[in-house]
């Protein structure tokens, strides 16, 4: 079985993206979705068998601006509490389903490795490249998590983004206590300069620093993002993300994560109502 992860809270449009990531999943895939929320705050979603609404344990009034983004491993952790599932899934709240995946395509696309995440390989209308990407991870992550670590090579540097997140679930419960029990050292401020140390910073220490072979890089339709892939969005994806660069879901993108998801809906049953079509034709010719 499969647990879809999606950490959902904030404003009002950040529970209506949260919205259409739970039904996207309901949609395009039989896994379970965990929809893990702050104290307090409440999404409308479908009564479903397969949708948990988990809450978080209270917490310390907001120290940084990366917190609310350091909550996902907060939500890994009630999400993995809840169920025995092997594979898991940490979707971001503005990505969506686009096409049907089932268990195997997951199992398939880790090809036998405990994580998998896209690499974002540049920022569309820049020439930022691998290189620039090790540079940031150095000047930053490195610096704030582990300030002592020497960074990898640029051979074997992956900049993963980390909208979906695919692993086994002993490994994502490896990576959730760790990066946990950094995250609440005393003094650590989760920001170097005007740049701030968030979910993705932890996840590429992990895979580059202290595990990294741990973690195959996924192709670029797990996690297409106009921000990073020419030609959005283009065929074949199968997850899109709606990223903006840490501003949140406006009405524009709340209109395209819909847009994507019922379209997509209409093509599979479109498709599905061809395959039954065509199954009692040939049944029939018998």
């Amino acid at each position: 079985m499969v647990a879809v992860c999606i950490l959902i809270h904030g404003h009002k449009n950040y529970l209506l993206a949260g919205k259409e990531a739970v039904l996207s999943v309901l949609e395009h895939s039989d896994f379970d979705v965990y929809a893990v929320l702050p104290p307090g705050q409440q999404v409308r979603v479908p009564r479903n068998r397969r949708v948990h609404l988990l809450h978080l344990d209270p917490q310390p009034p907001v120290r940084h601006r990366a917190e609310r983004f350091l909550m996902k491993f907060l939500a890994l952790e009630k999400c993995l509490e809840d169920n025995t599932h092997n594979l898991i899934v940490m979707l971001d709240s503005d990505a969506v389903f686009v096409n049907q995946i089932q268990a195997e395509d997951l199992w398939k696309a880790l090809d036998g490795h405990s994580l998998g995440m896209v690499e974002q390989t540049t920022i569309i209308g820049s020439d930022m490249s691998r290189k620039d990407f090790l540079r940031h991870y150095t000047e930053y992550s490195i610096a704030c998590i582990a300030p002592d670590a020497t960074p990898p090579d640029l051979e074997t540097f992956r900049f993963f983004n980390s909208g979906f997140v695919l692993g086994e679930r002993r490994e994502m419960a490896r990576i959730t206590s760790w990066a946990i029990a950094n995250i609440r050292q005393p003094g650590k401020e989760h920001q170097v300069g005007h740049h701030m140390i968030a979910d993705q910073d932890y996840l590429q220490y992990w895979t580059n620093n202290l595990y990294p072979e741990s973690c195959i890089t996924l192709p670029w339709y797990w996690n297409h993002c106009k921000y990073w892939d020419d030609a959005f969005p283009r065929e074949g994806a199968r997850v899109l993300h709606f990223s903006n660069f840490c501003n949140g879901p406006d009405k524009d993108t709340l209109r395209q994560m819909r847009m994507s998801r019922k379209r997509a809906k209409s093509a599979f049953s479109i498709a599905a109502s061809l395959r039954s079509r065509l199954k009692r034709f040939l049944s029939s010719a018998r």
